[in-house]
């Protein structure tokens, strides 16, 4: 999935004030998850269609 415009130029924000130390680390990390994409449940037979598609074992 591609990030949008807008989520890129917050994450470049916010990494700029964590260099600048008016944002902590920790705050970064969870502004990281908050920005990653949901994960979708997938079946056994899902999973072997994918792989298979992809010629993975």
């Amino acid at each position: 999935m591609k990030r949008s415009r807008i989520l890129s130029e917050m994450r470049e924000t916010a990494a700029g004030l964590v260099r600048a130390g008016v944002v902590e680390k920790q705050t970064m990390k969870e502004f990281d998850a908050l920005a990653l994409a949901p994960v979708r449940d997938l079946s056994p037979k899902q999973i072997r269609s994918i792989r298979a598609q992809s010629r993975m074992s």
